[in-house]
């Protein structure tokens, strides 16, 4: 059947100034009764909202089989969304675009600043290549898995610059109405590590 959802999360934004409450939240595993329960965007949206506070801090991007997306980033207790319809909705680690929550972060912040340059270097690929005809895997690929000297999207441990520690240790996308995952994921090779730009490409099926 021609239906299905994808989810994707990632560190989001550290919301220095976001003043914490001190209240005991009881954990519910929020992002996998999403993936449990939800066959469209618009459930998926309707129920995070509902558990807001219950999940994230984190970036999010939703998008089912119909071309529904939404791009959620959030804080401990806020949030912003942005909802679009066969559009490219584009995030990462590290930083958020929404006004409002912006003002919640340190913008000086080495980390943020790497967030915006590494997801400016991502979009641009991306409408490059959706201005040449279109979106496709090597789009895709070339945008996630750049190597931008100072924003690189496939982040290598030895080239990181300081105050950024993390790596990329896979990049995938989700055709929700096939059902396919094609992923690049780190491994190693005698010793060696290879990076997900390193490896080829593998499809799985659901």
């Amino acid at each position: 059947p021609d239906f299905g959802i994808c989810l994707a999360t990632g560190g989001g934004a550290l919301f220095e100034f976001e003043e914490d409450r001190g209240e005991a939240i009881f954990p519910a595993p929020v992002l996998s009764l999403v993936q449990d329960h939800c066959t469209t965007t618009e459930e998926a949206v309707d129920m995070l909202i509902r558990y807001n506070d219950y999940w994230g801090p984190c970036n999010c991007v939703v998008g089912d089989a119909e071309g529904n997306g939404a791009l959620i980033e959030k804080s401990k207790y806020q949030y912003a969304l942005r909802s679009g319809k066969n559009e490219v909705l584009t995030s990462t680690y590290g930083g958020c675009d929404d006004e409002q929550m912006r003002r919640l972060c340190d913008t000086d912040n080495p980390l943020f600043k790497y967030y915006e340059r590494r997801v400016s270097v991502m979009r641009a690929i991306l409408a490059e290549g959706e201005a040449q005809g279109g979106i496709d895997g090597e789009v895709f690929w070339r945008a996630m898995l750049n190597h931008d000297e100072e924003g690189a999207g496939c982040q290598h441990r030895e080239t990181m610059p300081p105050g950024v520690e993390l790596f990329t240790h896979v990049a995938y996308y989700y055709l929700p109405a096939e059902k396919r995952t094609l992923r690049r994921a780190i491994a190693r090779d005698k010793g060696r590590v290879l990076y997900p730009c390193e490896v080829p490409v593998v499809e799985i099926r659901a």
